[in-house]
Parts: C-alpha cells; structure tokens; sequence
C-alpha cells in the first residue's frame, strides 16, 4: 500500500513540475493579443497556478 502512494506521489509531483516549466513557458511568451498586451507582472502571476493545473490543455491549445 505504501508503494502505491509512493508512485502516485510522484506522479503528482512530475505532472506539477511539468506543469510549472510549461507554464512559465506559457506566461512568457505564449500569452498574446490585446487582452494581455501591456498588462503587468501581477497578472500574468495571477494566471501561474490555473496555468500549471491545465498544462496539457494549453499544451494542446497552442500545437
């Protein structure tokens, strides 16, 4: 049983390290349009925990 939430742990733990690379990603330079153009920092900080959440939606939004 230990085992098993070991491996889900990482599993977890991979997704959201992903999750973070691409959204820093995602927040740099994916992000464009008149909607983000010249907004701030703190926005685009606003929109980091969603981004590393959804990764593999945005992923496939931007291919």
């Amino acid at each position: 049983m230990l085992k098993i939430a070991q491996y889900i742990s990482y599993g977890l733990g991979g997704y959201l390290l992903i999750g973070l690379l691409f959204s820093l990603y995602f927040i740099t330079r994916g992000l464009k349009g008149e909607a983000i153009a010249g907004k701030g920092i703190i926005l685009r900080l606003m929109l980091l925990p969603g981004a590393i959440l959804i990764w593999p939606f945005l992923l496939k939004r931007k291919s």
